[in-house]
Order: structure tokens, then C-alpha cells, then sequence
């Protein structure tokens, strides 16, 4: 991935999905809990660290360069990226 010139998470205005019959979506306030956490126009979620400095087999993890979509388990799931070796890693 090329180097950014923004150098903080994107903050895209949020899409709402629907998915079977319930509506999940990203929340707006995991924003307040995850400092690292991108959103894109596009609906997907990225972890900013990850995303930029992650490399070889990590770029494969969620949050990295794989679409998201898991949103009924997603917030276990981010906390659960936080102590994965790829974000301690490119977290410091």
C-alpha cells in the first residue's frame, strides 16, 4: 500500500446495510473505542496501522485487505484485532 498523506484513520460517513432481516452496521461509537479503526465509503472497516504497515501473510487479516462483513460479532472481533501480533506489531 502506498504511504498516505493523512496520516490518521479515515472517517468516512457511515453506510447502513442490511443483512438477511436484521439490520447491522457499523457503529459510530467504536470510533470512541478503537483510535485505530478506519471506515470506508464502501461500507468496509480497516485498521489503520494494519492497513499501512502490515506485511506479507498479514495483509490477509481482517482489518488489513480483506472485506469486513461479520457486523453481528464485530465488536469482539475488533477487540480481539487489538492484541493480534499484526496490530501490536504495527501499533508501537
Amino acid at each position: 500500500m502506498p504511504a498516505t498523506a493523512n496520516p490518521t484513520p479515515l472517517r468516512a460517513p457511515l453506510n447502513l446495510g442490511e443483512f438477511g432481516k436484521q439490520k447491522l452496521s457499523f457503529s459510530k461509537t467504536w470510533y470512541n473505542l478503537f483510535s485505530w479503526l478506519e471506515y470506508s465509503v464502501l461500507g468496509d472497516v480497516f485498521c489503520f496501522p494494519c492497513r499501512h504497515f502490515a506485511l506479507g501473510s498479514y495483509m490477509d487479516s481482517a482489518f488489513v485487505g480483506s472485506v469486513f462483513s461479520n457486523w453481528k460479532h464485530a465488536l469482539q472481533q475488533l477487540r480481539d484485532h487489538e492484541i493480534t501480533e499484526c496490530h501490536l506489531k504495527t501499533a508501537e
